[in-house]
């Protein structure tokens, strides 16, 4: 091969592996230090506190207006994890999902309490954003033991993750959109969840 194909050849490498980077959605990241200061926040995350506040005019945010509340009861939730009152330089790292938002622009974030192991700085919260939508995360098999769904049940769950609407769900299924209803009705009540949106709070939580 000539190394006019081969400069060819790994240009045309290049764009594909361009586009397929394009094609990952890249999630909003927040950092804060353990007293709660914002350190840092990526323009995926600002965009994301704007949807939400838009979507839900009504929602509190922190005291400086940047963050929705949630984020930082998350933070709270992981320091008083149990994994947390252990010394944290034999973890890794303590993990908290939640999803908040509501049905209209469900929103999954992600906590994580980090050690510094540099030195006995206090540990720092880094919290992932991700909007939910037909690119979200799969519910494990794990998920559907731990609330004894059945086959149908769960599949119905993987098509509510991905963001389908009870129609959409029914015509893949190519059953009625009745049924596809009365199925969520006993997801919900397995998950002891009252919204989509809480079934998939439930499930991402045990997964």
């Amino acid at each position: 091969m000539s190394k006019t194909s081969q400069e060819e050849k790994g240009l045309d490498q290049s764009i594909k592996l361009e586009k397929i980077a394009n094609k990952r959605a890249m999630p909003g990241v927040l950092s804060f230090s353990g007293s709660r200061q914002l350190l840092y926040m990526n323009v995926e995350a600002e965009e994301l506190c704007s949807q939400l506040l838009e979507t839900e005019p009504e929602r509190k945010l922190d005291q400086e207006g940047l963050v929705p509340v949630e984020v930082h009861e998350l933070c709270d939730a992981l320091q008083q994890a149990p994994e947390a009152q252990a010394d944290m330089k034999e973890t890794d790292s303590v993990q908290i999902r939640r999803v908040i938002g509501g049905d209209r622009f469900p929103v999954l974030i992600r906590g994580f309490l980090v050690p510094d192991l540099t030195n006995d700085l206090e540990p720092r919260f880094l919290v992932l954003m991700e909007k939910m939508g037909r690119r979200s995360q799969v519910p494990t098999l794990e998920t559907k033991i731990h609330f004894h769904l059945t086959d149908r049940e769960y599949e119905i769950v993987t098509y509510v993750a991905e963001g389908r609407t009870n129609k959409e769900i029914a015509e893949v299924l190519q059953i009625s959109e009745h049924t596809v209803k009365e199925h969520i009705k006993h997801i919900l009540r397995k998950t002891h969840a009252t919204t989509r949106t809480g079934i998939l709070a439930q499930l991402l939580k045990h997964g």
